[in-house]
């Protein structure tokens, strides 16, 4: 009883302070991704601006359940059309129940600048739906994010959530995020990655993740995040352009959350 007590009082703090989908998106954006144990795609929703890294047409989906409940399901879909030095994609994220449900369209787009440097920009129209008592929001927010890679093995990215510091009302705020991100390639087989997210409302979030690579086929992630602390551990496969990954995480006081998305691309 006392687990859900707490699950309970978490749920209703983010609600309150900083939505589900615009402060904690799926577990696997939230920690970065890597050429290893992730698509291209799923940069949609942490660093626009590494969707440059994508060569073909790209479809995902992606859900999550943490703590095993229902009410706090999460589930997305998002679409990816390269075109030369361009990059663009439409996404739709759900979290919730008929309570209190929100949800997110977004438009996406990620453009080259030479070989080293890539820009990308999404915006976002987010929605949040109560009982008839309590009435809807909507909201229209920008996110700007940049990347840049400083040697072959050296990558870098930044991002900023909700640009212009959009509210729902002079009351009810939408957080304002920052994410700042560096990854290293240490051998051909192992990718090591650093992040902060820093909400201003909040302490900052560090993680720290490795990626192996153990064959062709086969990778793992695993790491480490700091305020709140968490353990997490994942598998990936991909079979041509096919990719599947089941993740799960680990807090001390609430226990374990599963997550999972599936993406194809549309090869020649």
């Amino acid at each position: 009883m006392n687990k859900y007590l707490i699950i309970l009082f978490i749920s209703l703090n983010q609600i309150i302070y900083a939505q589900k989908i615009a402060s904690n998106q799926q577990f696997i954006h939230s920690l970065g991704t890597t050429e290893y144990s992730d698509s291209p795609l799923w940069h949609y929703s942490n660093y626009t601006s590494e969707l440059n890294s994508l060569q073909h047409w790209s479809c995902g989906i992606n859900y999550s359940n943490p703590y095993f409940l229902k009410e706090l399901q999460m589930q997305s879909l998002v679409f990816a059309l390269p075109f030369r030095s361009n990059v663009f994609a439409l996404s739709f994220e759900h979290f919730g129940s008929a309570k209190w449900r929100e949800t997110q369209w977004a438009i996406s787009y990620a453009k080259s600048l030479g070989d080293y440097i890539s820009i990308g920009l999404k915006v976002d129209y987010y929605s949040i739906f109560q009982t008839e008592f309590y009435g809807n929001w909507h909201q229209w927010l920008l996110e700007l994010s940049l990347s840049a890679k400083i040697t072959d093995k050296l990558n870098i990215a930044s991002s900023l959530y909700n640009v212009s510091f959009q509210k729902f009302s002079e009351h009810f705020s939408l957080p304002v995020i920052y994410k700042l991100s560096a990854s290293y390639k240490i051998e051909p087989n192992l990718i090591l990655s650093l992040q902060l997210q820093k909400d201003l409302d909040f302490p900052i979030y560090y993680t720290a993740m490795a990626d192996f690579k153990l064959t062709r086929n086969i990778f793992i992630k695993t790491g480490i995040g700091i305020h709140p602390h968490k353990a997490f551990l994942g598998i990936s496969y991909r079979l041509k352009n096919i990719s599947c990954q089941i993740l799960f995480s680990y807090q001390q006081n609430l226990g374990l959350q599963p997550y999972s998305h599936f993406d194809y691309a549309f090869k020649k």
